[in-house]
């Protein structure tokens, strides 16, 4: 499954502009008087202006091999969330590194080398090897029930979880986050999971979906 566009809401649009693309360094693809757009490899991430817009969290991949060269990166541009003491944060069960950080929202961010998909790099690492958006998380108080309702609109497959307090759904480069918001709150910092509305448009097996996810349920678009 791959995210070919996503849109999520700020509430401090001009900082958020100034944050990806300044200190990040991402292409700013589009920007108007109250959104603006980025390339974040293959995926495409819009962010539209909303008064008391509440946070986010999702992952870039990064290619394979290069986990600790992207934490010493962004060390020099960000500040680094960690969890139980780890800057670089080993995730055997998925075969994967990740590092944490938030923008200019509190959204918390993840840069995630998955080394299950091999996709190493012999080039020193910077923004042009972020591949891709390839989580987005998905608060709720129905996990269960979020993953019938994308199971009616296409056969997404489940990666990881119990379908009670959490679970993973769909692959590696495109994987939604769901959560039960009452039992589970986001790592490294245990921030709140709030119902933030967005927006998302994938391709799964060669065949194209809109999503609107609002109060923590999925609608379809078309």
């Amino acid at each position: 499954m791959n995210f070919n566009k996503i849109k999520l809401y700020s509430a401090n649009l001009a900082a958020q502009i100034s944050f990806y693309t300044q200190t990040l360094g991402f292409e700013l693809l589009e920007k108007t008087a109250n959104t603006f757009s980025l390339k974040i490899g293959k995926t495409v991430l819009q962010f539209v202006e909303k008064s008391g817009a509440t946070n986010y969290h999702y992952a870039f991949n990064i290619p394979s091999n290069k986990g600790a060269e992207a934490l010493k990166w962004l060390q020099q541009r960000v500040n680094i969330l960690d969890w139980q003491g780890m800057d670089l944060v080993d995730f055997s069960d998925w075969n994967a590194e990740a590092m944490y950080f938030y923008d200019k929202d509190m959204n918390i961010v993840e840069l995630i080398a998955r080394k299950n998909l091999n996709m190493d790099r012999k080039e020193a690492f910077g923004v042009d090897q972020v591949l891709e958006v390839s989580e987005i998380g998905v608060p709720t108080n129905a996990v269960k029930a979020v993953y019938k309702s994308l199971l009616q609109t296409f056969p997404i497959e489940r990666y990881s979880g119990d379908l009670a307090r959490f679970a993973a759904l769909g692959d590696e480069h495109g994987l939604f986050i769901v959560i039960n918001n009452k039992q589970k709150k986001w790592i490294p910092r245990n921030d709140e999971a709030h119902f933030s509305p967005f927006e998302v448009h994938l391709k799964h097996q060669n065949s194209h979906f809109e999503l609107q996810y609002k109060n923590g349920i999925f609608v379809r678009i078309n």
